[in-house]
């Protein structure tokens, strides 16, 4: 058994009791101040409940209650975060800032830098590499390289980035037109070409271009379920073919879906 076990006893009021209870997880502790009642009190302070500190003030006393020690600073009372047990995010090998002489960007990277500066614009090089974030659990993964080039004849700017497999981001713009972020490298090359200064029907027909693109995914996709839109379907013979997916099946069959891929067996 430990005192904090005991109950406390305190002395009638008036009486002098300097027993302290301390609080847990506190710097404070609990005591009796001299009218008797419960009161909070800092490490080397004396307990003096709120009723006795205003009627304190009131007799104008000209006794300021005594400063409470102990107390964390303001904007650092926060309890301390518990470590998870996972390692620090590894820090880039290396990045944009860096100094880079191009060496080791991959070929298309290079011609592409190579064409926009035959062009008159300048050209800036950069490459980074470092472990991206998972895209669900934000846990690094294996390290990437990326490249990017950045351009400007003065009044239109361009910018591209890419990796080991092809071009992640391109962003295009000038002094007459906003950011527009789904161009090509090919549509880069055109853009820089034209000095910057291309028509509104020249972004009109890379959106269309796109939308296209994103609907032919979904036919495809759709095909590979077995799900031909009639459009696409013609028959000769007893043989049903489709113009999108360009597979064909009997006409008295089920239609062509994609395969499932088989699981290797375990050795």
């Amino acid at each position: 058994m430990t005192d904090l076990d005991v109950e406390p006893e305190f002395l009638a009021p008036g009486e002098d009791d300097d027993r302290l209870i301390p609080i847990s997880n506190s710097h404070l502790s609990e005591g009796r101040c001299g009218c008797g009642a419960v009161a909070l009190v800092a490490p080397g302070q004396h307990p003096r409940c709120g009723a006795c500190l205003r009627s304190d003030a009131d007799a104008g006393s000209g006794v300021a209650p005594a400063p409470v020690t102990g107390l964390i600073p303001l904007g650092q009372g926060h309890p301390p975060r518990p470590l998870s047990g996972r390692a620090a995010y590894p820090a880039p090998e290396m990045t944009s800032r860096d100094e880079w002489d191009g060496a080791g960007a991959p070929a298309a990277f290079t011609a592409t830098a190579e064409k926009i500066g035959a062009s008159g614009w300048r050209v800036a090089v950069q490459r980074s590499r470092g472990c991206p974030p998972h895209g669900a659990t934000g846990a690094p993964m294996a390290p990437r390289d990326l490249f990017a080039l950045r351009a400007t004849n003065g009044r239109a700017s361009a910018y591209g980035v890419r990796d080991a497999k092809g071009w992640t981001s391109i962003m295009v713009w000038s002094s007459t037109t906003p950011w527009f972020p789904s161009a090509s490298v090919s549509d880069l090359l055109e853009f820089v070409a034209a000095g910057g200064d291309v028509p509104p029907g020249w972004f009109d027909a890379i959106r269309t271009r796109i939308a296209d693109q994103e609907a032919r995914a979904e036919e495809l996709k759709a095909c590979n379920g077995g799900r031909h839109a009639m459009r696409f379907r013609s028959q000769a013979g007893d043989t049903m073919t489709c113009s999108r997916c360009g597979n064909g099946w009997l006409a008295k069959g089920d239609p062509w879906k994609k395969p499932k891929a088989k699981k290797d067996s375990a050795n």
